[in-house]
């Protein structure tokens, strides 16, 4: 009974986990045979090791068959012992997460020195079913790009970058919500920002995709982070491609200023020997981290703005008096090619990135471990805008993003029964190679976009200064009924109708937009008090002036947002 219900127990617990132990995990399955005479070799010791660290250990079967699973991605050598043979090991043999590795073995019989061998990747792989790749830590650190997402675009067939600087990618025409991105098994809401030198492996699936996965479209990318070190280590690195030197100037490699600064710190929390009196380390970390500005984003045209004191004048001039035209027309719209300079980058396009991720690994016995990980990722930078590029590029909005992600995950295996030497009887139990996976994780995103002055005080978006209005006594001029007095008099007269009719406002600007502000104190200084032009707030309006929010009427050209205009975009906070 009691072996019914752990077959039970196991069977359910495999099929909650088996979407997370494929993302997360490989397998290495082979035999040891005898090199003299081709026999398998039951009972043979079987141990992945990562440099010094035993990460796995198992028994060849019967049949000098043996499976070593759940195995993080990475890169690891396995070693084949047993009595009165020589021991054999096979280095470099590299493990992608949801993939089947085959390594066979053979054993020669004597006590000689460790025979070491390097693994070579075969030609065709014995389990691909998908349109699928891997690239491991080693081909990471040489490709020259540091994002999961070119990553990916180098690593997929048919994938390609969107062409909106956004940075996601396209999978064979489909959009890129039509593809999924896993890290250490959790399902990615928000950025997939991670330090380079986090990642251990990034596979990429765009064909054949398992049914595990959903109705996906596009491709599976799964992403898994380096392991905690059992040695100290650090390491930095510092890159950079120029610097602003003025307000439009630049000196380095390129005019975009793209600087960074990377960090990785590992090693043991605790160290203990075993029994053969190797050092282990049961507690181990890992920390990295990036920092990223880019002064601008890159341009193929070159970049224009007016010149310093033409621009000073558009700001605190904005308008013309022209009585032809409704009175008053944009100073922008008489600038000439002599009133443009050339300039090295994008005004108010700089942003700002930070994302570090930690991870940390606890051995508790041989068949079972802890980890603990998260990642948080900080990006604050100015949205571009075209139109504003020319004349108004100091209201370029802002956005925030805030992401952070932590999980803990148990992993569980269990021993194979002994087969029993003396009798050579191999055993007959149904489950081999168990083992369980339980992971909890916790992710958030948010989103936010303002302007980088306002903010969240809505009352501050469009706000030009205080109108005080002017009013007067308000006379019906219709003729009603005669009244007739008394006397007989019959009285004929108009009637009030209102005690503060405005009649004119006042205008007393605020500094809150200043240049805006600056557009109704032209029209204001272009007319006398009591011209009908500002007699209501419609008319300064209609007539070129910009009451509280309200906008600039029209464009410089048809083409450029004019001087001062505040985004219309809606500010607002977006979780998810």
């Amino acid at each position: 009974m009691l072996r019914k219900l752990l077959f039970t127990l196991a069977i359910a617990l495999g099929f909650a986990t088996t979407v997370n132990a494929q993302v997360g995990s490989g397998t290495i399955k082979g035999a040891v045979i005898e090199k003299a005479n081709g026999e398998p070799v039951p009972f043979a010791n079987v141990v992945l090791l990562r440099g010094t660290e035993q990460i796995l250990v198992t028994t060849t079967d019967f049949d000098g068959v043996f499976t070593l699973k759940p195995i993080p991605p990475g890169t690891y050598d396995v070693q084949f012992s047993y009595v009165g043979f020589t021991p054999s090991r096979k280095s470099g043999i590299t493990v992608t997460s949801g993939k089947l590795k085959k390594l066979d073995a053979e054993l020669s019989k004597g006590v000689n020195i460790e025979e070491v061998q390097v693994y070579a990747e075969p030609i065709i792989e014995v389990d691909q079913t998908e349109i699928a790749r891997s690239v491991g830590r080693k081909e990471i650190t040489q490709m020259a790009v540091r994002s999961v997402a070119d990553i990916t675009k180098a690593a997929g067939n048919g994938i390609t970058a969107r062409d909106n600087g956004s940075g996601a990618n396209n999978v064979r025409g489909q959009r890129s919500g039509s593809s999924i991105t896993f890290v250490d098994g959790i399902k990615i809401i928000g950025s997939t920002s991670l330090p380079k030198s986090a990642i251990e492996e990034v596979s990429v699936k765009t064909g054949g995709i398992s049914a595990q996965y959903g109705d996906v479209t596009g491709a599976v990318t799964t992403v898994t982070t380096r392991g905690a070190f059992t040695e100290y280590f650090g390491s930095a690195e510092v890159l950079s491609s120029g610097f602003k030197t003025g307000e439009t100037t630049s000196f380095g490699l390129d005019k975009w200023g793209y600087n960074l600064f990377g960090f990785a710190l590992g090693g043991p929390i605790i160290k203990k020997k075993n029994k053969d009196g190797e050092v282990t380390s049961p507690f181990g970390f890992l920390v990295t981290g990036e920092i990223r500005h880019a002064l601008s984003g890159q341009s193929v045209t070159p970049i224009y703005k007016p010149k310093d004191n033409v621009e000073q004048e558009i700001r605190n001039n904005p308008l013309i008096f022209q009585e032809g035209n409704n009175g008053v027309v944009q100073r922008a719209q008489f600038l000439t090619r002599d009133d443009f300079e050339e300039i090295d980058f994008r005004l108010n396009d700089d942003n700002l990135s930070l994302a570090v991720n930690g991870k940390f690994d606890v051995k508790l016995t041989d068949l079972s471990s802890l980890s603990f990980g998260g990642t948080y990722n900080y990006a604050k930078g100015n949205n571009w805008n075209r139109a504003f590029s020319l004349f108004n590029y100091e209201n370029n909005t802002q956005s925030l993003a805030t992401d952070f992600r932590f999980y803990g995950r148990y992993v569980q295996r269990f021993e194979n029964a002994k087969e029993d030497a003396n009798t050579k009887q191999e055993d007959k139990s149904l489950i081999k190679n168990a083992f369980f996976s339980i992971q909890a994780d916790f992710s958030r995103a948010n989103r936010l976009t303002e302007d980088r002055n306002h903010g969240s005080d809505f009352f501050k978006y469009g706000y030009l200064g205080r109108f005080t209005a002017n009013t007067a006594l308000s006379y019906s001029d219709n003729n009603f009924n005669p009244v007739t007095l008394d006397n007989g008099t019959e009285y004929r007269g108009r009637f009030l109708t209102a005690f503060d009719n405005p009649i004119s406002y006042d205008y007393t600007a605020s500094n809150i937009n200043p240049i805006l502000a600056n557009y109704t104190s032209n029209y204001y200084d272009f007319f006398k008090p009591g011209d009908p032009r500002y007699a209501t707030a419609v008319a300064v309006e209609g007539n070129g002036g910009i009451i509280n929010g309200g906008t600039v009427i029209g464009n410089v050209y048809n083409l450029w947002t004019s001087a001062g205009a505040v985004s219309n975009g809606s500010p607002g906070l977006k979780k998810s």
